[in-house]
């Protein structure tokens, strides 16, 4: 969603550049809570409310949006049904390409909201910490803007996710050739890079296997895509039962006959984690010492989180 210059800019300057004007009063007030936190002096329990009330509007848009989105997606979904190839009017392609403009906007709605969020919160805690060593200021407590958002559906939400990958599966269909034309790369598991097995889809819209996810979930809460932090409580890791069926359908390569052990359904856990664990260590002779080399099997190296 960003450029190489948005990153050399002031955040403050980037919200305000790439704001969706139609939308401006729904996001959350960055420029206001800064000044609020240089202005002295301001209680804890003051920025907190403050805060809370912003988050409560983007929360509030984020529902009725994504309902919105649903809403729109299923009627377009609905002229024929299903996902198979059949005659789009050039009106019905249109209103296509407008929905997927929004949803793609409505994404970089949400990144630009969760990053104000976490921005603020670095700068409360930075002013705090300045406070604490001045003893003629206030003490102020520090937060976590982690767990703020956690509790925000507009950042744990799964809606956005399955929005997405509904709209990609929806692309499909009003392609000349439909459905068939779907790529394997476009289904593929970032971590095991094979065909999607059982997928599931994290609120940032990044799709993996259910055994990948669930390993690498096991040391890391972060997507291992695009890193953003996940809520991992029971019910997260939910297969994709729409997108399953799509690639099941369209993705010869997934049949289970076709697949090791430990890509096919039902494979007990205990497996695939013995498989996960194999090492592959190669030793390259240097001038001074031996540098080895670890792979994890089936794991792309830049899919693993450190």
């Amino acid at each position: 969603f960003f450029s190489i210059r948005d990153q050399t800019m002031k955040f403050g300057k980037r919200l305000a550049a790439q704001i969706v004007q139609e939308w401006a009063s729904h996001y959350v007030d960055y420029k206001l809570l800064k000044k609020r936190i240089k202005s002295q002096p301001i209680c804890f329990d003051v920025f907190v409310s403050l805060l809370q009330t912003e988050l409560d509007k983007v929360n509030l848009f984020y529902a009725a949006k994504s309902q919105e989105f649903m809403e729109a997606l299923d009627e377009l979904t609905g002229v024929h049904g299903g996902t198979h190839k059949h005659e789009y009017t050039d009106e019905q392609k249109a209103k296509f390409r407008d929905f997927c403009s929004k949803l793609n906007r409505f994404r970089a709605y949400i990144v630009l909201n969760y990053m104000a969020v976490i921005k603020i919160v670095k700068k409360w805690n930075k002013r705090d910490e300045h406070n604490n060593n001045n003893n003629n200021a206030p003490t102020r407590a520090s937060l976590d803007a982690f767990a703020i958002l956690h509790s925000s559906p507009f950042y744990h939400s799964r809606s956005l996710g399955q929005l997405v990958v509904k709209a990609e599966m929806m692309a499909l269909c009003f392609s000349p050739k439909g459905p068939e034309c779907a790529e394997r790369k476009n289904f593929t598991c970032p971590v095991c890079l094979e065909v999607l097995v059982d997928p599931v889809v994290l609120g940032c819209a990044h799709r993996f296997c259910y055994h990948c996810i669930s390993q690498n979930f096991e040391t890391s809460d972060c997507c291992p895509v695009c890193r953003k932090r996940q809520l991992l409580e029971d019910g997260v890791l939910q297969v994709d039962q729409w997108l399953a069926d799509f690639v099941q359908q369209h993705m010869p390569q997934r049949q289970a006959q076709h697949l090791p052990p430990s890509r096919q359904r039902g494979t007990d856990p205990e497996v695939l984690r013995s498989e996960a664990k194999k090492r592959v260590t190669v030793n390259l002779p240097t001038k001074s010492k031996k540098v080895i080399f670890i792979g994890v099997a089936g794991v792309r190296p830049d899919a693993i989180a450190f």
